[in-house]
């Protein structure tokens, strides 16, 4: 008896050790359903007063059945590919290895570049089915169980090298013969019939958005290079880039039916940025009477898409599915005309924190989340998965999130590290490169 209750201690003692040491590869005998949308950008100044109005039903009924709050951000709030990594890593950019848009080699950084797992490689190994579509420095895409759709997606319509080359791109076939732009690398033949190309997309479609007579139509559907100076350009191609997207994230719900699925939209920063100033004009220098005629709605028209968006995304994803709504950041209206060139909606000239909305099965309704930090998602999203919470991660659990019934019947675990192996880094350039850096250009993110 002394013998077998050594081995037996001695064998509890070894797996406690793997559990610690090699990332606890333990699937969770609950699985839970849970979609991430993350919105860049997205703000409580323009959410509010719409919900308020009852122009974003769909956001007022997971503020409503859930728990919520403003995300605070880092100082740093204009490069996205660190806040967002953080977001799902839970880990500080020191740790994470990913510091600005443009890497120490000079060209711009991507996951070849991530020292650390993210969250889709975590679930992955714990037996839940991803799906991840379009997040910032996702190439290459990267083996999970599931699908990912990497950020090169996205990127078509930022050529730089002349309007003739881009009239010979106007699908995405392109895209065919790029390595690793999802994964698996067919899932991009798969996805390929959803994409619609800026001439694909039909003119009702941008009509909600902005108003167009015929004139303006004909001059908006020949644009086909991105410009800071043509603020159309911009808000043309944020629609192109959200829409397939969407598009992706829906089919992905509908026909693979991950127990995970988060998705990225970039067009509320992009339009924010650019057309704040039509919403508020007063502030601003008089424009053409037209132009505030145009575009007086569209920054928070684009808002109600987003809505729409979520509405779709709900109604594909079943009743028992949680949502948990963030972005990266906030935005307000600049302080002082010119003070960022062209931008008249910003988030730089002093930190804006962003948004958090968490609604499903196990969250409190109508809770207020006090003081959450997007280093918080990751393990948030961990424990609502049944998995436990890395030691190394910088976030924590939004516990005041949960029910108290869950809460009792779901104690927070916790393990060593999910990154016990370094991860392998091979700082490989993308295809796309000089795209991104003009993509990075036009939004005014880098000179």
């Amino acid at each position: 008896m002394r013998k077998w209750g050594l081995s037996f201690f001695g064998a509890a003692g070894l797996v406690v050790l793997i559990f610690g040491i090699a990332g606890c590869q333990r699937h969770p005998q609950e699985k839970r359903k849970l979609v991430i949308m993350g919105i860049d950008s997205g703000t409580w100044t323009i959410i509010s007063p719409l919900v308020q109005a009852g122009k974003m039903p769909n956001f007022q009924h997971l503020i409503e059945q859930g728990a919520s709050g403003e995300l605070i951000t880092f100082r740093r709030t204009h490069i996205s590919p660190v806040l967002w990594t953080s977001m799902l890593t839970g880990k500080h950019p020191d740790k994470t290895g990913i510091k600005g848009f443009i890497s120490a080699k000079g060209f711009p950084v991507n996951s070849t570049m991530r020292k650390v797992k993210d969250l889709a490689e975590i679930l992955s190994e714990q037996g839940y089915r991803v799906g991840f579509v379009g997040f910032w420095a996702s190439w290459p895409a990267e083996k999970v169980r599931g699908w990912m759709v990497s950020d090169l997606l996205s990127l078509g319509r930022y050529k730089d090298s002349g309007p003739e080359l881009n009239y010979r791109t106007m699908d995405y076939s392109y895209l065919l013969n790029l390595k690793e732009t999802t994964y698996p690398e067919d899932f991009i033949k798969e996805i390929y019939p959803l994409l619609l190309s800026p001439d694909q997309v039909p003119r009702e479609s941008f009509e909600k958005l902005a108003a167009f007579n015929d004139q303006e139509w004909d001059r908006f559907q020949k644009i086909q290079l991105v410009s800071r100076e043509d603020f159309e350009s911009l808000l043309k191609f944020s629609l192109v880039s959200d829409l397939n997207f969407q598009r992706v994230a829906l089919y992905l719900a509908e026909q693979k039916k991950p127990e995970v699925l988060a998705v990225y939209f970039e067009g509320p920063d992009i339009v924010g940025h650019f057309f704040w100033k039509y919403m508020e004009p007063e502030y601003f220098t008089k424009a053409p009477a037209r132009d505030l005629e145009r575009f007086r709605d569209t920054l928070r028209n684009y808002y109600q898409l987003m809505d729409g968006y979520l509405g779709e995304l709900i109604q594909a994803s079943g009743p028992d599915t949680a949502f948990l709504i963030v972005s990266d950041h906030g935005m307000k209206r600049v302080s002082k005309e010119g003070a960022v060139g062209l931008q008249s909606g910003a988030h730089t000239q002093s930190r804006v924190n962003g948004i958090i909305i968490f609604s499903g099965p196990g969250i409190k309704k109508g809770q207020r989340i006090q003081a959450p930090r997007i280093l918080d998602l990751t393990p948030t999203a961990l424990y609502y998965l049944g998995l436990p919470v890395g030691e190394d991660m910088d976030g924590k659990v939004l516990t005041e999130a949960f029910s108290e019934d869950f809460l009792k019947s779901h104690p927070v675990e916790r393990i060593r590290s999910y990154d016990q192996k370094p991860r392998s880094l091979k700082e490989q350039r993308s295809p796309l490169d000089r795209e991104l850096v003009n993509k990075l250009k036009s939004i005014g993110y880098i000179r």
